[in-house]
This record gives structure tokens, C-alpha cells and sequence, in this order.
């Protein structure tokens, strides 16, 4: 089953962080955005460094996130519908290969990336 899932807007940054809080990845997004102005070489070289620490760190948040999806089940569910534009039932009922392709979708969107960096901005 396949959702559209919309662009993020300003007001999603609430049940945002709601539910990064109740995950506990602050701490990680922080780590993923602080210290690259420090790296040096080429620019090429330094964006190549960021990325692979990046998407080390983005396994990380996503390995805490699947652990601690209990926890944020109901709020997830509530703020994937409102993106995909169906219900929390509907959301619920997927499959499960499905439920966590839509939640990989969703923490790869593009949009977090600057959600994310605010929140190390605020947090570092």
C-alpha cells in the first residue's frame, strides 16, 4: 500500500518534537550536526566525511526509533496520518513491512534535515 506524504510544515514542528523527546535522540541529532566546521580538506572531502557520519548517526536515530516505537506508537501514528492525510487506524492496520517502510520514508524525508538542524542549533 502506497501513501502520499506531504511536505512538512512550520506547525509540524510540535508532535516533532514531542515524539524525537520521547525517542531520545536528541542527543544523536546533535552529534550529527556538530563539530563539521572543524573537519578539514577539500570541500568535497569534507561533505563526503559529513555525509558518512551523517547516515552512521541516521542508523543510529533509526535503530532508537524502531526500539523505542512503543513508545511513541499513538503519537506516530496520529502525526503519519495527518502527513499522508488518512486516519491513525489506517496507519495501524498496515502491514507490517509496509508501517515501517512509511516510518523509514518518513524519518528520511528531506524537510528533517533542517528540523534537525534547528534543534542542535538550540541544543549545542
Amino acid at each position: 500500500m502506497k501513501f502520499e506524504m506531504r511536505e512538512l510544515r512550520g506547525d509540524d514542528m510540535f508532535p516533532l518534537i514531542h515524539i524525537v523527546g520521547k525517542i531520545g535522540i536528541t542527543d544523536d541529532i546533535v552529534d550529527l550536526y556538530s563539530g563539521s566546521e572543524k573537519l578539514s580538506g577539500t570541500k568535497e572531502e569534507i561533505e563526503k566525511m559529513i555525509e558518512e557520519r551523517g547516515m552512521k548517526i541516521v542508523a543510529r536515530m533509526l535503530k532508537k526509533i524502531m526500539v523505542n516505537l512503543q513508545e511513541v506508537k499513538d503519537d506516530l501514528n496520529r502525526f503519519l496520518a495527518e502527513l499522508c492525510g488518512i486516519t491513525p487506524k489506517e496507519i495501524s492496520d498496515l502491514g507490517i513491512k509496509d508501517y515501517t517502510t512509511l516510518v523509514v520514508t518518513f524519518f528520511k524525508k528531506p524537510e528533517l534535515t533542517d528540523f534537525f538542524k534547528s534543534i542542535a542549533s538550540f541544543m549545542g
